[in-house]
């Protein structure tokens, strides 16, 4: 299925669209998480729209959440996954032509109030950054050790098309940091330099996100918006107890709802 999250700023309540393909399409009305769960639980079979038809499903689906959130709240931040979603819209790709409008295909329109949404791409293409941090120690000559951790930070892609941004957050369950390493390695501990055994697999690396701004009201500052998305990564507990997540908490509630129903 594709869903669509809509989480209202002023209440906290969060709810969900779904669309699927029966005999023809079904886009659902907006509904509370609960009801949502027993609307896709209580259907034996789901599925959407494939092959050539995948683009136009894609692109009514989205249209019609526009037109419905630009309604309700026309200052509304729309946040677009389009890691595996830009092969059904040409508008969330590079290089593609941009004008002041949403553009999408085929005859396929949203109305003039959708003009004021803010629209951001959400990617998972930002490269792997690793900064590293000279440490003092007590038992080395030189008095430092230089050891490689991650720096939550939102970086400014220049010369892109559009406003895009980097965000860089910590890495998920796991304490150590920095390049795969199948040696012993020196890190700090108590002030000093200690040998820690050969730890054999992949270290944890700060992975980041891409945002880039498609769309927003004349007078807003892009910088505002990426840093507002950069911080919507945080704050969602996790079971390892981690808060940073992926993506915006809204993406992220729909990445739960895969991991959890197999959709």
């Amino acid at each position: 299925v594709l869903a669509a999250v809509r989480i209202e700023a002023a209440s906290g309540r969060a709810l969900i669209r779904i669309a699927h393909q029966e005999s023809e399409e079904v886009f659902s009305e907006w509904m509370p998480f609960c009801d949502g769960l027993r609307y896709l639980s209580n259907r034996s079979r789901l599925a959407i729209a494939t092959g050539k038809a995948a683009r136009g499903f894609f692109q009514r689906f989205t249209a019609s959440a526009l037109d419905d959130i630009a309604a309700r709240d026309p200052n509304a931040v729309v946040f677009i996954d389009s890691t595996r979603h830009a092969k059904h819209w040409s508008y969330l790709k590079d290089r593609t032509y941009r004008s002041d409008r949403i553009e999408l295909e085929g005859g396929i329109t949203v109305s003039d109030a959708c003009n004021t949404l803010r629209i951001v791409r959400v990617r998972d293409l930002a490269p792997t950054m690793v900064h590293l941090n000279p440490r003092s120690v007590d038992n080395l000559d030189s008095g430092f050790l230089i050891v490689p951790t991650s720096v939550q930070r939102l970086v400014q892609v220049i010369d892109a098309d559009v406003p895009t941004y980097w965000s860089i957050a910590k890495p998920v369950g796991h304490s150590k940091r920095g390049a795969s390493c199948y040696r012993t390695r020196l890190l700090p501990q108590n002030g000093a330099a200690m040998e820690y055994p050969a730890d054999y697999g992949q270290h944890q690396t700060p992975k980041g996100t891409e945002f880039a701004i498609l769309h927003c009201q004349q007078g807003d500052n892009p910088d505002l918006l990426g840093f507002f998305a950069h911080h919507l990564r945080a704050g969602v507990p996790q079971a390892r107890g981690d808060i940073w997540v992926k993506v915006p908490s809204p993406l992220h509630t729909i990445t739960k709802l895969e991991d959890y129903m197999g959709l």
